[in-house]
């Protein structure tokens, strides 16, 4: 496994990241296997969300019974909450679900339009409660993801987050001459989503 530092976070992550939809479907102890042969590879980067139904809460079951010290792990989780009490509730959420005390990597999940940004980053928005986490130790960095890359580099335009996620596969490439460029010149991580466009493209053996 390869690693790379993320962004102006510090955090080395593996480049390959575990994440955390595709377990939804399974059991506990099938999600265990996963998640546990994913570090032996090497993974150290495990994505999650609130949305993700009982995501967070098999990887915070499998972590707790491993012997994996938590400072080698990178977690990292997201809430659709768009106001400042909901989303500290999810963070707290997250927090008891994943059995651990901060989380490496908080985002805003899927700012879809204009709208939900504004909601956002307005006073009383979900960033406030994001940034109150962080001063709380609960959080150490803050993210934000979205489907849209135009509306992502108009995010970064507005507030200086820590890492954008976003798609980015042989069909998805608009990233490539806009935002890319733009996190890569503000030293903002970049975490890629769906790069075999969720299951539409396969791996040969």
């Amino acid at each position: 496994m390869q690693y790379r530092i993320l962004g102006k976070t510090g955090l080395k992550v593996s480049e390959i990241g575990f994440g955390g939809i595709p377990i939804q479907r399974t059991s506990m102890s099938e999600a265990e296997k996963v998640i546990l042969k994913s570090l032996e590879r090497g993974i150290n980067f495990l994505d999650t969300a609130r949305a993700y139904t009982d995501s967070e809460e098999k990887i915070g079951h499998t972590l707790a019974g491993s012997d994996i010290p938590r400072e080698e792990l990178v977690i990292a989780s997201k809430s659709m909450n768009r106001d400042k009490n909901g989303l500290k509730e999810d963070v707290n959420l997250s927090l008891r679900l994943l059995r651990t005390d901060y989380l490496d990597l908080y985002q805003i999940h899927n700012v879809s339009n204009e709208k939900q940004l504004k909601a956002v980053l307005r006073p009383g928005g979900a960033l406030e409660g994001l940034k109150e986490a962080q001063r709380e130790g609960k959080v150490r960095f803050i993210g934000l993801t979205s489907h849209l890359p135009s509306l992502a580099v108009k995010a970064l335009g507005i507030e200086n987050f820590d890492t954008i996620q976003f798609p980015f596969n042989i069909v998805e490439q608009e990233v490539s001459g806009t935002l890319l460029p733009l996190a890569r010149e503000n030293n903002i991580g970049t975490i890629v989503m769906k790069p075999l466009c969720g299951g539409a493209l396969t791996l040969k053996k």
